[in-house]
């Protein structure tokens, strides 16, 4: 078996064949690089236009509980702080509002006047951010995330406090909304393929977790230092490492309905997900230069040894027969006009 040899022409035509397909890998390469810095750019687009779109959205949604609640505080009832009349109304709103887990009046000093669902034991609520932040600013507000006494679910409250001619606060109106609904509407917004949404409040505390593969969840965001970019800039695009160890590319963008509370929504993919197609396409182009460069070195192999190498053999064969003084030998050969001819 004759051994392998750069100075073989066999090998010498096979690396030739290999050179003259260099080009062609080189764009292939060269192709592929602008189409993952292309699909890198657009996946940016994407998360940053679907995060305003969500966010829009939940605009919306906190923008109706603000009308609601501010429609509320002129109710007689209400004003008068009049306990079962108040305590009526808001039941049958919550009838209609199945949103909402529960409504209620609270005075100055944070003792519930009157709700739709009363707590057994009284209860004091000036520990909490949504009726701490609206007496203070004397505006709507949305609270942080709580566990709620009556339903033991995860939720938020929105406040709306009943200001006095004088400017003094007379009582705050609330109405809490479990996040299991909040959920319920992240849901229904297309994502792409695993990416995620996340609404999260002023302490880095995540009210909405949303992803097709995970469950829900109230969690704190573990990269501090993308969380402080979040608050930063506040609105954007960028890429921080996921928990999953993966680099992500996150659009980011506040709740502007209510921006004192500094509510983010925020939606995520990895950033290999928008390399899935340019890795498919050079996967694809990559196969069809191998098949090309096997069929050309088998073309290679086959011919060289119909056209040179069998020519070359017996030229050699009878140079050698010369050698040892054999002149009678012939290489039958034609003598054509190329060069071995």
């Amino acid at each position: 078996m004759q051994r392998f040899s750069f100075s073989s022409l066999r090998v010498r035509l096979f690396l030739l064949v290999l050179c003259a397909l260099l080009p062609a890998l080189g764009v292939i390469l060269y192709t592929a690089s602008e189409q993952r810095r292309a699909a890198s750019a657009q996946v940016t687009k994407d998360m940053i236009r679907l995060a305003d779109l969500a966010a829009k959205d939940l605009d919306d949604i906190f923008v109706a509980a603000r009308d609601l609640l501010v429609a509320l505080k002129r109710f007689d009832q209400v004003l008068n702080g009049d306990a079962a009349r108040c305590g009526a109304l808001f039941v049958q709103l919550q009838e209609e509002f199945d949103k909402y887990t529960n409504f209620g009046v609270v005075n100055p000093n944070g003792e519930i006047i009157c709700a739709s669902h009363l707590p057994v034991t009284p209860i004091n609520v000036t520990d909490r951010s949504w009726f701490r932040h609206a007496k203070a600013t004397r505006e709507f507000t949305v609270g942080d995330y709580e566990i709620n006494v009556f339903t033991s679910q995860p939720s938020i409250s929105f406040a709306q406090p009943i200001v006095n001619p004088s400017g003094t606060v007379k009582a705050i109106i609330f109405a809490t909304m479990n996040l299991e609904w909040l959920q319920s509407f992240a849901s229904r917004i297309e994502l792409p393929a695993r990416a995620t949404l996340n609404i999260i409040d002023r302490n880095d505390t995540t009210l909405v977790h949303f992803s097709e593969s995970e469950t829900p969840a109230a969690e704190s965001i573990p990269e501090a230092l993308f969380f402080r970019t979040i608050l930063t800039k506040g609105h954007g695009v960028a890429e921080a490492i996921g928990s999953d160890g993966a680099t992500h590319v996150f659009g980011f963008t506040p709740i502007n309905a209510v921006p004192a509370t500094n509510l983010y929504l925020i939606v995520s993919v990895p950033k290999g997900v928008a390399f899935t197609e340019p890795n498919r396409i050079l996967r694809q182009n990559l196969f069809v230069l191998g098949l090309l460069a096997l069929v050309a070195l088998a073309t290679t192999w086959i011919g060289g040894e119909l056209v040179f190498l069998r020519r070359i053999n017996v030229l050699v064969t009878a140079t050698k027969q010369i050698a040892a003084a054999n002149f009678s030998v012939r290489t039958r050969l034609l003598h054509s006009k190329d060069e071995l001819g």
